[in-house]
């Protein structure tokens, strides 16, 4: 992380720098007219105003993170590498902020609140990567354990494998009433 000595109290701040990280996204951009690649200072102060609320309501982040925070307010400088912000112009003149790079190369988050649930994750898998993050392992997307939006969508291959194990426990269940 960027910062060295932890501060010990809520007056002071850790800046993390989410490009320190070892996880990294697709580095997809979209293309077009209707695409701007903004600064992220505005949509980085979003995600730690998220962050600091949802680190002073819930106990189990708390207790994860307070021990490397040491009850600092955290603020974010950096994307993690391979993510940007983007905004998008609808035809109706409206613009939208998304932020593209997740692994999986689709979708899109569509706000902080939304992304924060993935930064949790690589900020989570930081904290174990001198255990977790070895060659073997980086086949996968860094194992990264998360249940965002976009992690948790099915893919057509995962789609495939739980409609073959549906399958198969239901012969199973069928198996067994015929036994019995």
């Amino acid at each position: 992380m960027s910062s060295s000595t932890p501060p010990s109290n809520s007056d002071q701040v850790v800046k993390i720098d989410l490009s320190d990280y070892k996880h990294t996204g697709s580095h997809y951009k979209p293309t077009g007219n209707d695409y701007s690649f903004p600064d992220p200072g505005d949509f980085l102060k979003n995600l730690s105003r998220a962050f600091n609320k949802q680190l002073s309501t819930d106990s189990d982040l708390k207790a994860e993170f307070d021990e490397h925070y040491h009850g600092a307010e955290v603020e974010f400088t950096a994307l993690p590498t391979g993510y940007s912000v983007v905004k998008h112009r609808r035809p109706n003149g409206h613009q939208d902020t998304e932020i593209h790079g997740h692994f999986s190369g689709t979708g899109s988050y569509a706000s902080a609140p939304q992304f924060l649930k993935h930064a949790i994750a690589i900020m989570r898998l930081h904290l174990v990567d001198s255990l977790e993050l070895r060659p073997q392992f980086l086949k996968e997307p860094d194992r990264l354990e998360c249940d965002c939006v976009l992690c948790s969508r099915a893919t057509p291959e995962a789609s495939w494998v739980k409609k073959k194990e549906d399958q198969e426990a239901k012969g199973k269940e069928q198996e067994q009433e015929l036994d019995a």
